[in-house]
């Protein structure tokens, strides 16, 4: 249901995981595994879209854009405790304290910061647990807590992972060895092994896999990785019109300002509610900023995609190129890069085709997808010609 192909997580310009490639099936269950910063929490956080994690490659939910799709999430964070209180009448809260015998305890505190760390944390997974989703993100959540409470949250992942999907991030192998599922293996700034879990910890299949059931930790050096400037950028028209993710996420933000303004990039198109890097870097590689709020996974109004044509087929008349970029470099962009093809003159089937060809994956929403082809008419009004 979850698959994740050559997938890479970064946090601003420093990658945390590559190749990392795996499935998860519904109803079923993934524990990642590995010592500390090996990248646990922040896959997790990137596939949940929370924190400063983000992911690059493919990430599908049953076939279909994760991002497009939109699963529901229960996540849990690492440090995630219980907040407020119990609400009266809250069944469930007091069914879960009767179950390692806290209730009474529980009840002569009437303030929840007074209740110990390990009770609120307790009920913080659980309350996560409870919660009616599609895909289940939880981030440790045995530890710190005695013997009574992690056997009762393991029973209940259990259970969870007989009707949904489950991605777990733990140090714990008896979280993993009481739910079964498969184990992934993080070291070294990649996947080290993927198996199910049973067999993982029975015989693992690799060194790495091996020294980690033996000692419970693994701990590879990560190898040094060059960031090149040109990464996250895709060209449409070489030299002439390119997309990309934000400026600053794949590498250094003015040594990609450096590459664009060698490859004749003179504008660069915002296609984000906000911009977000310096425009100091931008205007000293001699280019020009163009912002037009688009919210995400949306199309840019007409109004917009007419202003943005004009403004691109001015600058490649010039001979200059043009880069557009939202957050990741796909839905927005890839439909303003559409739009522009129907603009010069292309169909909308074939516009969106080139796109696609360009850059797998992009024009994420069947909305943005349907705005591609309304444009379609409206160009053949408004722009009777064409560049020749």
């Amino acid at each position: 249901m979850l698959a994740l192909h050559d997938i890479e997580i970064m946090r601003g310009t420093h990658c945390v995981l590559r190749h990392v490639s795996l499935d998860v099936q519904r109803p079923g269950a993934l524990f990642l595994v590995g010592g500390g910063g090996t990248g646990k929490s922040s896959l997790l956080g990137a596939i949940a879209a929370r924190g400063d994690a983000r992911l690059l490659g493919t990430a599908t939910w049953g076939g279909l854009p994760l991002t497009a799709v939109s699963p529901s999430i229960a996540w849990l964070g690492q440090r995630d405790l219980l907040e407020g209180g119990i609400p009266p009448g809250s069944h469930a809260m007091h069914a879960w304290l009767r179950e390692i015998r806290r209730e009474a305890d529980a009840a002569a505190e009437t303030q929840v910061s007074a209740w110990p760390r390990a009770l609120r944390r307790y009920l913080a997974v659980m309350a996560a647990l409870a919660a009616p989703a599609d895909l289940y993100l939880l981030d440790e959540p045995t530890a710190g807590l005695d013997e009574a409470m992690a056997l009762a949250v393991r029973a209940r992942l259990k259970a969870v992972a007989a009707r949904a999907c489950v991605v777990v991030a733990t140090h714990n192998r008896l979280d993993c060895l009481h739910v079964g599922g498969a184990t992934a293996l993080l070291s070294g700034g990649a996947m080290q092994e993927w198996t199910p879990t049973r067999a993982f910890f029975r015989e693992p299949r690799t060194p790495a896999g091996r020294i980690y059931v033996d000692t419970g930790n693994c701990h590879l050096p990560a190898p040094a990785r060059q960031l090149r400037p040109d990464v996250g950028v895709w060209w449409l028209l070489p030299g002439l019109l390119c997309g990309m993710s934000r400026p600053g996420i794949t590498s250094n933000v003015d040594a990609q300002f450096r590459y664009l303004a060698s490859e004749g990039v003179r504008t660069l198109v915002c296609a984000e509610e906000r911009c977000l890097y310096p425009l100091d870097a931008l205007h000293e590689h001699g280019m020009a900023l163009h912002h037009f709020a688009i919210r995400d996974l949306a199309p840019p109004s007409l109004d917009q995609a007419v202003r943005i044509c004009r403004l691109v087929e001015r600058a490649m008349r010039a001979g200059d190129g043009v880069a557009v970029h939202c957050r990741g470099g796909l839905g927005r962009t890839g439909t303003v890069l559409a739009a522009v093809l129907v603009w010069l003159g292309d169909g909308a089937e074939e516009a969106i085709v080139k796109v696609r060809a360009a850059r797998p994956m992009a024009i994420q929403t069947r909305a943005q997808a349907d705005f591609v082809r309304g444009f379609a008419q409206a160009a053949r009004q408004l722009h009777p010609n064409r560049i020749p």
